[in-house]
């Protein structure tokens, strides 16, 4: 931001250059160090060794049964999992998942300078302290999910996490209380980031259906930086009530796809395990809820 005015640029342009040349940077070099997984990757840097790379076969065949499926393109396979409505629903609460955790990082040095009345340097200083928590949280979460088996319930806690917190942040007086409502809609919003990737994850299998449904993830996560971006308006300071309100309305919205994503996927296990279906064509496969 020193640099405004050199070259006659302003400084958040130079902001923009560093970051892009940066990210150009660490793509020529990913693409020349990336290595194949799981299949050759002992051939690629010395990355595994023959018998590491035969060890994660093992268990991701033990898994999902897919490490060795066909490795050349083709767009049939790629787009076939477009009929299953259920690949939809992790991107979309991906999308308001980013929403309301980019939002947050955006502005919140803004937040708690106009809305809370902190300077400049204690915004720019309280700023770190959620995403420290919010590290922690999102670490337990991980743990919790992990430990139990479980992905929807979590993506659940996590929302109610950020509407209690949004909800302290717009309707409560008391700085202190707003601080702790920033707290736990950073924790709760930054912790469904990970949580969502994991469902999905454990919830599909082949290579094609992995790479479209991932392709749609990042492309929520994405637009949901864009739309995070737009939440908190400069007219609508101090209160940003119409941000925090949209906040609210994304978790519910997220909330609910998993309430209906885990109620459905609960039916498709029960009768899996009666025999009358297969799921992600490989038999014995049950969705994690």
């Amino acid at each position: 931001m020193q640099m405004g005015g050199l070259s006659g640029l302003a400084g958040w342009r130079y902001i923009f250059l560093m970051e892009g040349v940066l990210n150009f940077v660490a793509a020529i070099i990913g693409w020349l160090l990336i290595v194949e997984y799981p299949l050759g990757s002992h051939e690629c840097w010395i990355f595994l060794t023959e018998e590491e790379e035969a060890f994660i076969i093992r268990h991701i065949d033990a898994d999902r049964a897919d490490a060795t499926d066909e490795i050349n393109f083709n767009l049939r396979d790629f787009l076939r999992p477009a009929k299953d409505w259920k690949a939809f629903t992790y991107p979309a609460m991906f999308l308001l998942s980013t929403c309301v955790s980019y939002s947050i990082a955006f502005f919140l040095p803004i937040i708690l300078e106009s809305k809370l009345k902190y300077g400049v340097i204690a915004a720019q200083g309280l700023s770190t302290p959620p995403y420290i928590v919010a590290g922690i949280w999102m670490y337990f979460t991980a743990w919790l999910g992990d430990r139990y088996h479980i992905r929807g319930p979590v993506v659940i806690c996590n929302c109610l996490l950020s509407i209690i917190g949004l909800s302290l942040l717009g309707w409560v007086a008391s700085p202190g209380v707003q601080y702790f409502g920033v707290t736990l809609v950073t924790a709760g919003s930054n912790a469904n980031v990970p949580t969502d990737m994991a469902w999905q994850a454990n919830n599909i299998r082949g290579k094609w259906k992995r790479s479209f449904c991932n392709a749609l993830l990042i492309m929520g996560g994405g637009m949901g930086g864009i739309v995070g971006s737009l939440v908190y308006r400069s007219q609508d300071a101090p209160t940003y009530r119409p941000g925090i309100e949209a906040s609210i309305v994304a978790s519910f919205i997220t909330m609910g796809i998993a309430i209906v994503l885990m109620l459905r996927m609960h039916v498709l296990n029960k009768m899996a395990a009666t025999g009358s279906i297969v799921l992600e064509e490989l038999p014995g496969f049950q969705y994690t809820l």
